[in-house]
């Protein structure tokens, strides 16, 4: 089994392969979240995307949400906080992240959609290896995690740390994923 540094660097040669097909994937995906979204008001951490995560800028269309994004707050300890925003600015390791001065606290929000370069087939996370959202989310309930991923094929076998967050579903072009 290959370790999760290795791990990371064959996923990203995967996602931008995946990248030229985005396009479709995300709007099949788009479908699902509104759908997901739709029926009532909810308060949901997203994030900025990056070209190796699925674009959902489309989120601040849906009327009952509620969105607050992560901003760098102590890169030395790796902390976050979730800012409703009020414009942006670039922030640590080039960034995009919101201004504002209304926070949520992630045990408060209804659905934290998290970001990933991959999920293992029990919806463990891999990020990016600086740990700023198994931090942030240690404490939070996994039936508030969603991930989201292009295809469900691009789930790895990887072994999780202790401190690796664990989503409840997966949302792809190829439908939704339930982990719990």
């Amino acid at each position: 089994m290959l370790t999760k540094r290795n791990l990371r660097k064959e996923q990203k040669k995967r996602l931008a392969e995946v990248s030229r097909a985005k396009q479709l994937y995300e709007e099949n995906i788009q479908t699902l979240l509104v759908d997901f979204f739709a029926s009532q008001r909810f308060r949901v951490i997203s994030y900025f995307a990056d070209a190796l995560e699925v674009e959902l800028g489309f989120l601040s269309e849906v009327a009952t949400l509620q969105l607050y994004y992560p901003r760098i707050v102590d890169v030395q300890n790796r902390v976050l906080q979730f800012v409703l925003p009020q414009s942006w600015e670039k922030g640590p390791y080039g960034i995009r992240q919101p201004t504002g001065s209304v926070y949520l606290e992630p045990r408060q929000a209804d659905w934290i959609i998290v970001p990933a370069l991959a999920f293992n087939g029990q919806g463990f996370r891999l990020g990016r290896g600086g740990g700023y959202y198994d931090r942030a989310l240690q404490s939070v309930r996994q039936e508030k995690l969603i991930g989201v991923l292009w295809l469900q094929d691009l789930l790895l076998d990887f072994s999780p740390d202790d401190h690796d967050i664990c989503i409840a579903k997966l949302i792809s072009n190829d439908g939704v994923l339930n982990f719990v």
